[in-house]
């Protein structure tokens, strides 16, 4: 499996860039290896975004121009620690990251697997009015509650949390489900 957490300069894949990835390569029992990579923006030196994603993202911003991969390497950096995850995991990752990921140039080079796990579906309770937030699943998995907002570490904590709701599940057998039909 492969847990996947971007920071970006805003909400909107069309007007906002990727400035950092973080991806977690784990099985149900152990993180396997990590890979951060800062993502220099195509629009260098100008920037484009939304005023809160720019502020919290300030320092991360400069050091993405200073020191990031330029986003037409970004796939070839992605394909070469993943190879062939089987299973995407992330919090919104169809909805927002994937959709990030898709707008950098050569998205088909790496093969996204359309099969994906969001971790709220593990800490999801019959009262939530909307999904939890990363910080909620993370309370309601009994682990630390930080969210850094730091791309490897928030999928090292996807990881993590899709590692305890496989735990939290595989308590039933086969032979023990519901029958369908």
């Amino acid at each position: 499996m492969l847990a996947v957490d971007i920071e970006t300069t805003g909400l909107d894949p069309l007007t906002c860039s990727i400035l950092s990835i973080g991806l977690v390569l784990f099985n149900e029992e152990q993180i396997i290896d990590t890979k951060y990579i800062l993502v220099r923006p195509s629009c260098a030196p100008s920037v484009r975004g939304e005023i809160v994603a720019l502020e919290m993202h300030k320092e991360l911003l400069f050091e993405a121009y200073e020191k990031g991969t330029p986003e037409d390497l970004v796939m070839g950096a992605i394909e070469e620690f993943a190879q062939k995850p089987g299973v995407m995991c992330g919090k919104n990752y169809g909805a927002f990251d994937l959709q990030f990921l898709k707008r950098l140039p050569n998205p088909t080079r790496f093969n996204w697997p359309h099969r994906s796990i969001d971790p709220v579906a593990y800490f999801l309770r019959s009262d939530d009015v909307k999904a939890p937030s990363l910080h909620e699943c993370l309370e309601r998995a009994g682990m630390s509650r930080v969210v850094t907002h730091n791309a490897l570490q928030d999928a090292l904590c996807v990881a993590r949390l899709v590692q305890a709701g496989l735990k939290k599940f595989s308590i039933l057998k086969v032979d023990q489900a519901a029958p369908l039909g």
